[in-house]
């Protein structure tokens, strides 16, 4: 039982959205959050097609639910809306590492940290949060993956951790499979690098291809 999690929802015949979330801790408390969390995403549809105002309200209730029990719980989000139509996806992070922008094209696989960044605040902590929208442009083929932390901080024998730089390495690697595969090679590399099938976290890889 753990606490990461993904939710894919169709907002219209050329809108998606992808969100994904990591409830601090472990166990069966990180459980009835993630229950909690998902139910709560769902009911926030009429903020769907707005991913900024979709985690201020949702870290505006959640907080508030914190607040009446007393405990100190926070959880990272990336909600992300792909217009097919417009050819783009707009997105907004709540603690959450940064988008991996992988474009099959030229081959390039950016981090999707812009300007003076996006990130807000884990949903959770400070009630009345506001969080910022990104937009980036796509082209078909191009594919972009969402992941939790519990595949970067996986650590090798001598305590280096796989980070950021081996996820896009090893989407930049596989860019030649087709993406159905790719997240298995991403897990293969991952497991490679600790020595070991038993990753030490829950981990959660996603991967949207327009």
């Amino acid at each position: 039982m753990g606490g990461d999690f993904f939710h894919i929802a169709r907002l219209s015949d050329d809108v998606a959205a992808v969100c994904i979330c990591d409830v601090m801790g472990h166990g069966v408390r990180a459980a009835l959050i993630t229950a909690m969390m998902r139910a709560m995403i769902e009911s926030h549809a009429v903020d769907a097609p707005d991913p900024g105002r979709l985690l201020t309200h949702l870290n505006s209730e959640f907080t508030g639910i914190l607040k009446q029990t007393g405990t100190l719980v926070f959880v990272t989000v990336l909600y992300c809306v792909i217009n097919l139509r417009l050819g783009n996806a707009r997105f907004a992070r709540a603690g959450h590492p940064p988008l991996l922008h992988a474009s099959r094209s030229s081959g390039e696989v950016l981090t999707m940290i812009i300007g003076g960044d996006s990130a807000g605040p884990a949903i959770g902590i400070i009630p009345n949060a506001q969080f910022k929208i990104t937009e980036i442009k796509l082209a078909p083929g191009d594919c972009l993956l969402f992941y939790t932390d519990g595949i970067i901080e996986v650590e090798a024998s001598n305590g280096s951790q796989f980070g950021i730089e081996g996820l896009r390495e090893s989407v930049r690697s596989n860019l030649g499979q087709p993406t159905e595969s790719l997240l298995d090679a991403i897990v293969s590399d991952v497991y490679k690098f600790g020595d070991t099938t038993i990753l030490t976290d829950d981990a959660c890889l996603v991967a949207a291809e327009l």
